[in-house]
């Protein structure tokens, strides 16, 4: 008895990660002149793998944006599906926005990121 295999004519489902997202929001601020800075954050084995060391601060955003025109702004990235703000990054984004007036994206997809700035770039 043959076995009948079956057609597919969707392609299979691509489910980017963070880094894959990273990578082309990376691409669009560059091209738009932008200076992306990562901030590190979290822990971390020593080289003996005896201890844990903390990195940066918890919650803070993935990354710093700067330019020479536009205001500078912080950066977190969520994978598009499934990403959430933890708790901690709720908080500590909270208390940026409220405390230093700093603009903050939380964006899931480049598109996300295209429209974000699109509204970030006209503000004086």
């Amino acid at each position: 008895m043959v076995s009948a295999t079956r057609f597919r004519l969707a392609a299979p489902r691509f489910d980017p990660d963070e880094s894959y997202l990273a990578r082309r929001c990376k691409v669009l601020l560059a091209r738009r002149g932008y200076w992306v800075i990562r901030q590190h954050a979290g822990k971390a084995l020593t080289l003996d793998r005896r201890r844990v060391i903390y990195l940066g601060e918890e919650g803070v955003p993935d990354y710093a944006v700067l330019h020479a025109r536009h205001r500078n702004f912080l950066l977190e990235l969520k994978r598009e599906r499934g990403g959430r703000l933890s708790d901690v990054q709720e908080q500590k984004i909270a208390e940026i926005r409220q405390f230093y007036k700093l603009p903050i994206a939380v964006v899931d997809t480049v598109e996300d990121l295209r429209d974000w700035l699109e509204i970030h770039e006209r503000a004086p």
